[in-house]
Order: structure tokens, then C-alpha cells, then sequence
């Protein structure tokens, strides 16, 4: 029974990764068109070809620099210019780099990718590939990165050259030497930039976005935020793209968003019907018979596997494992209202036995509007979408590992 459980997981996996880009770039587009009014966009200067031109043949002038001065050894010496004229020695690091702990400084050359977390990561060197970083403080000073930053921090500060910039923060800084070749994209509360961005900038700042006198985007600033800010003449050299984040939503807004959630449910209850028909029975069962111990599950599964994740991360063979591990961990959490809107279903049929007509259709449409008009409450509805989260994950959690339960299930049906 075990195996059929880990099956019906995988089984959703693949079928939500067929549907899921089609079905959410859906709601997507909506929520565009709902937005329509509040969005302006305004027209600025077409881009320079010449210097465009000119800061391609830069970048990869510095990167035939650098595969100049990168030697086959594991451990080599090169020499970095500083802005006195005087040279340091570097330590070159072939391969991907991993490294976990507090302050955390990087320094050498890394032919391949970084792998960083701690709470305050330092980058002074040259990075050939991609950086990952999950840390407190991120500071790229003076280093340059050949490859796109992927980081999950609360203040990123960006005073160097990077390829793209990818990240989740609180403050984003990029002072006026700070350079990204290519784009920017980010959600923060707030941004301030000062340097050069050769690429698209996409930026969420839910309180405030500054750039200052001497910034220059040389393709489209797409941002949201409270206000709109002024952009001063050659600045931007595509478009400026304004949505406001105080967006209220409308009557529509709420009935489109229900009937979406009606549809995740029922799609997600008929593969259960088709691949695991005892699944929801088990499901059920522990609802109502182990809530305290659902609850106590649920919040364990929420912390611990991220934290697994993370820690596999830093290992060369569990870094495939970790991704697949995380995308597990990211389906299970987006089925957990479904799971309990169908156990409390159940439930609701096993009382009433006029919803049990329709395959109990209509007590599942009954329960997902309770559950979705209760997480719409002001202030409360946020605690009991983290309760609808730890109960439906830890129902989860029990029916697919509890091995006397499954026996019973089975026994019962004989």
C-alpha cells in the first residue's frame, strides 16, 4: 500500500506538470486584464545600439580575460588588479563550491558554481557559473559573476558585475558600481538603484522603489508598488511599466478566484477517484479519528523536509535528490486545502445522506466555499489558512506512511 501511495504522489506530480502551466497562465492572464486600468505604461527613448554594442564587446572582453588566466590544477594562482594598480594573489577553486556557516567570505576564483548559506555572505572574487545563496546578508563586492545569482535574502547588496539577478529579499541595494548585464528580477519591500542594468529590470517592491540620478536601464522597467515614481528622461531607455500594489479587488475578482479553486479541487478529486479510490478513505479516517496527531505531523513535515532539503543541497549526489524532494514537498503543500475540503466532505456525507448523492459533489462545492469565505477574514483568515495547511499536510503525511492503517482500510473493504 505504501508503493500505491508513493505512486498516487507521483502520479499528480507529472499530471500537474502537464496542466499546471496552462491552467495558471490562465489566471494569470486574467488578473492582467483585471489590473488593465491601473497599469500605464510610458514610452522612453529607444536603446543605443552603438553602446549596447560597445558593452557586449566589454563583457566579453573580461570573459576571454578570464578563461585566459584558468588553469586545469584544482588549486592555482592568479593575480587580481586593485584599484590602487597593486596585484593580490587568488586562489583558483575548480568545480562547484559548497560552503554553510556564519560569516562567510568568498575570495578565490570558482571554475563552476557556488553553493553558499550563512548569515553574512561576502563575494570578492570571480564566480564562472551561477551563485546560490540563502543567507541573512548578501554583499557582492567588487566580485564578478559569470552566471546568474539566485539568492534568498534579507538585505542584497549588488557592487559588482553579474549576469542576471533572481531573488526574494527586504532591501535591495545596487549602488552606482553595482552592474547586471542582463535583467533584474526581484521581490522586496524596498529597492534603491544606482547602477547600470543592460537588460529588462521586474521588480515587486511592496513599499518602495528609489532610482537614482545616475541609474540606467537600457531596456524595460516593469515594477509594481504603492505609488508610481518619477522616472527622469533618459533613465530608461525601453519602457516603463507601472501597476500599482493597492490594487482592491473587485466582486468579479472573488467569484473568478472561487471558481478556480472549485476546479483544483475537483481535478485533484478525480485523479484520486481514477488512481487511488481508497486514498480518501484512509484521508478520512485520520481527519477524524487523529486530529492532535495531524496537527503535530503536519507542522513537523512543514519544517523538516525544507530543512533536508537545504542540508542535501551541500552534497554533491544529493543535490538532484533535494530538487526532487523540494518539488514533492511543493505539490503536497498546494493539495492540502483540497484534502481537507474533501476529508471534511466525507465527513459531511457520512451525517447527511443527501450529500452523498452526485459522488457527494455537492458537499465538496459546499465545504471549499466555507473554507475559502473563512480564509477571506481579515486577520484571521491568515491563521486559518496555516491550520487548513498543517492538518491537510499532516493527514497526508499519516495515510501514505501508516502502514496498520492502510491494513484496516483493506480489512474493511473484505
Amino acid at each position: 500500500m505504501l508503493k500505491k501511495n508513493l505512486k498516487f504522489i507521483l502520479s499528480l506530480f507529472i499530471v500537474f506538470t502537464l496542466i499546471g502551466g496552462t491552467f495558471f497562465s490562465y489566471a494569470t492572464d486574467v488578473n492582467v486584464n483585471t489590473n488593465e486600468e491601473e497599469t500605464t505604461n510610458v514610452n522612453a527613448k529607444e536603446t543605443d545600439p552603438s553602446s549596447v554594442s560597445e558593452d557586449e564587446n566589454s563583457v566579453n572582453s573580461d570573459e576571454n580575460t578570464s578563461d585566459e588566466n584558468t588553469t586545469d590544477e584544482d588549486s592555482t594562482t592568479n593575480e587580481d588588479t586593485m584599484s590602487d594598480g597593486s596585484t593580490t594573489p587568488t586562489t583558483t577553486h575548480d568545480g562547484d563550491l559548497y560552503k554553510a556557516g556564519g560569516d562567510i567570505e568568498i575570495t578565490e576564483a570558482i571554475n563552476g558554481n557556488a553553493f553558499i548559506s550563512g548569515n553574512s555572505v561576502t563575494v570578492k572574487g570571480q564566480i564562472g557559473g551561477d551563485l546560490f545563496v540563502f543567507a541573512n546578508n548578501l554583499n557582492i563586492d567588487g566580485a564578478q559573476i559569470y552566471g546568474n545569482v539566485f539568492a534568498v535574502s534579507n538585505n542584497i547588496t549588488l557592487n559588482g558585475l553579474i549576469y542576471d539577478l533572481y531573488g526574494i529579499c527586504n532591501t535591495l541595494n545596487v549602488p552606482y558600481n553595482g552592474t547586471v548585464y542582463r535583467d533584474i528580477k526581484v521581490m522586496c519591500n524596498s529597492a534603491t538603484i544606482d547602477g547600470v542594468i543592460g537588460g529588462n529590470v521586474y521588480i515587486t517592491a511592496a513599499q518602495k522603489l528609489t532610482l537614482e540620478a545616475d541609474c540606467m536601464i537600457y531596456k524595460d522597467l516593469n515594477y509594481s508598488a504603492p505609488s508610481e515614481i518619477e522616472v527622469k528622461d533618459g533613465t530608461v531607455q525601453g519602457n516603463v511599466s507601472f501597476t500599482s500594489s493597492m490594487y482592491k479587488a473587485s466582486a468579479m475578482d472573488y467569484v473568478m478566484s472561487f471558481a478556480y479553486l472549485v476546479i483544483f479541487v475537483l481535478v485533484v478529486w478525480l485523479l484520486m477517484m481514477f488512481i487511488a479510490p481508497r486514498f480518501m478513505e484512509k484521508a478520512t479516517r485520520v481527519g477524524k479519528e487523529k486530529i492532535l496527531p495531524s496537527l503535530g505531523f503536519g507542522i513537523l513535515g512543514l519544517i523538516l523536509i525544507p530543512v533536508i532539503a537545504i542540508l542535501l543541497i551541500f552534497t554533491v549526489v544529493g543535490t538532484p535528490i533535494s530538487m526532487a524532494l523540494m518539488a514533492i514537498y511543493t505539490l503536497l503543500v498546494a493539495i492540502t486545502f483540497t484534502i481537507v475540503t474533501l476529508t471534511f466532505a466525507n465527513m459531511l456525507a457520512n451525517k447527511v445522506k443527501f450529500f452523498a448523492k452526485f459522488k457527494n459533489l455537492i458537499g465538496i462545492i459546499l465545504i471549499a466555499l466555507i473554507l475559502w469565505a473563512l480564509t477571506l477574514i481579515p486577520y484571521v483568515g491568515i491563521i486559518i489558512k496555516l491550520l487548513i495547511t498543517i492538518y491537510g499536510f499532516g493527514i497526508l503525511m499519516i495515510s501514505i506512511f501508516n502502514k496498520k492503517l492502510n491494513k484496516e482500510v483493506v480489512d474493511e473493504k473484505q
